[in-house]
């Protein structure tokens, strides 16, 4: 298997500091792993164990494999590329893209090998395409003014099971293929919808105001829904449905024994998992990778984490504490439960291209687009940027909701470089920065890296506190990394 990944590849093994992290999708027939790397890379290798490929695309959002195993969809570059990948000869092909679309997401294949995705138009409206093999024809299946997700076909190549709505906010959608009919299913919000190799249900995961997901079961033709207990990445192995538990463990339920069965995979802290029909289940976990049996109760082989070489280099890298504010205006809302960052809206009265937002800390751009294609659908724009390491996590930065922006993917910034425009793009209320810091790829607390930041030097030297939603901030100048001003100055 690996040989097929020899001198037709188009990129060569990085070596042991590669990294892995989400999306990754392994091949239905589990010979193949489809990753991203460590800097936003498509990454691919044979399993259980093989040599590692890397191709030139960037910035990667979407992946998904032919029924067949032959091809791999991939979309990436912010949402403006698409590609085909062959694992045998290890090539990418590069897609035309369909008339009139500015941007694409969530690749799904059909049984034929037609492919599937979501697209972005220039009038603002979305649309689901197929591109028709062997004619590399584009057809508009749906059209419609909300934003869509999560094409998923069924077994006979039929019906899509799509969503639709802003991100956070999606109901669950069915495209009859050969009469064009479209129809909501049930009310109510639903994820990642995947069919049942018979058609007859139809598995979801349904967001909670909690902020956990519940895995539920619908029946297409009814709507009547059927609640299975806490988890996500549902996946059926004939009349059986797998999920993965918020613990890390495996759960299984079938319609023919209504109990749910729950066995342990010797591995916590599960950020995403994967499965293939051969069957496999691939489970990302803090940074390191583990292949199991469909049940989770055997492990084909362990890889555990592995330090991820970043824009900042394999050295120390960054402290905590050391990251200057992203944005001029108002704190107006924090890191808390259901609010994976911080929020920054400019002053009222002051337009958007006086509000810039900079570069926290110095680090290399691995994102910068349009996101509503890739796992960031809310953030509208946002800008990425991976700065190496930390303590031995890799930690990068996420600005979203911005229109007008200045930096390009693979750009090295400079702490307070500026990189966008404050802007409402995307799931937001208003004109505001979003901001993360991300661990590992996990949004966590931010605020350990401004602890102790240098405020004014007109003023106390240090601001000795958490910031507060009404705290005014400043941010950092090119000049002057860590800049934080007037903190108690309120609306």
């Amino acid at each position: 298997m690996a040989a097929g990944l020899g001198p037709a590849a188009t990129g060569a093994d990085p070596g042991p500091a590669l990294g892995v992290r989400p999306p990754l999708a392994p091949s239905p027939d589990g010979t193949w792993l489809a990753f991203t790397t460590g800097d936003y890379r498509l990454g691919l290798r044979p399993l259980p164990a093989g040599a590692v490929r890397v191709f030139p695309a960037e910035g990667v959002s979407g992946l998904r494999w032919a029924p067949d195993s032959g091809r791999l969809g991939v979309v990436g570059h912010g949402g403006r590329r698409v590609w085909e990948v062959d694992p045998v000869r290890g090539t990418a092909e590069a897609l035309p893209p369909p008339p009139d679309g500015q941007w694409f997401g969530f690749p799904e294949y059909l049984p034929d090998g037609d492919l599937v995705l979501v697209a972005a138009g220039r009038d603002g409206r979305f649309a689901l395409v197929r591109r028709r093999r062997p004619t590399a024809s584009w057809e508009v299946l749906f059209k419609g003014p909300q934003p869509l997700a999560g094409p998923r076909a069924s077994a006979d190549g039929k019906r899509l099971a799509f969503l639709v709505g802003s991100p956070g906010l999606t109901e669950l959608w069915v495209l009859d293929l050969e009469s064009g009919a479209a129809r909501r299913l049930a009310p109510g919000l639903a994820e990642n919808p995947v069919w049942s190799p018979n058609g007859a249900a139809l598995a979801f995961e349904r967001p909670d105001p909690a902020g956990t997901r519940q895995v539920a079961t619908l029946d297409p033709e009814t709507g009547s829904i059927y609640p299975l207990g806490p988890g996500g990445f549902p996946h059926w192995f004939g009349d059986e449905l797998h999920w993965v538990t918020p613990e890390g463990r495996v759960a299984a339920w079938s319609p023919m024994s209504p109990g749910v069965r729950v066995t342990e995979t010797g591995v916590s802290g599960v950020g995403f998992a994967a499965w293939a029909d051969a069957p496999l289940l691939v489970l990302y976990h803090g940074g390191g990778l583990s292949l199991s049996d469909r049940a989770g109760r055997k492990l084909l082989h362990p890889e555990g984490p592995r330090p991820t070489v970043g824009a900042a280099g394999p050295g120390p890298g960054i402290t905590a504490g050391s990251f200057g504010i992203p944005s001029t205006g108002y704190v107006t809302d924090l890191f808390r439960p259901g609010h994976p960052g911080l929020d920054i809206a400019k002053p009222l009265g002051v337009p958007e291209s006086q509000a810039p937002i900079v570069a926290a800390y110095p680090g290399r751009v691995v994102w910068a687009g349009d996101a509503w294609s890739g796992p960031y659908g809310g953030y509208g724009n946002l800008v990425v940027i991976d700065h190496g390491l930390v303590a031995g996590v890799q930690v990068a930065t996420y600005y979203a909701h911005w229109r007008t922006g200045y930096v390009r993917v693979g750009e090295w910034v400079e702490a307070g470089r500026r990189l966008a425009d404050q802007s409402d793009y995307g799931w937001a209320t208003g004109v505001h920065l979003h901001f993360e810091v991300r661990e590992g790829g996990t949004p966590g607390a931010w605020r350990p890296y401004f602890d102790g930041t240098p405020v004014d030097p007109a003023g106390p030297r240090y601001l000795n506190r958490a910031l507060r939603v009404g705290d005014f901030v400043v941010a950092s100048g090119p000049g002057w990394a860590f800049r934080v001003l007037l903190p108690l100055v309120r609306r």
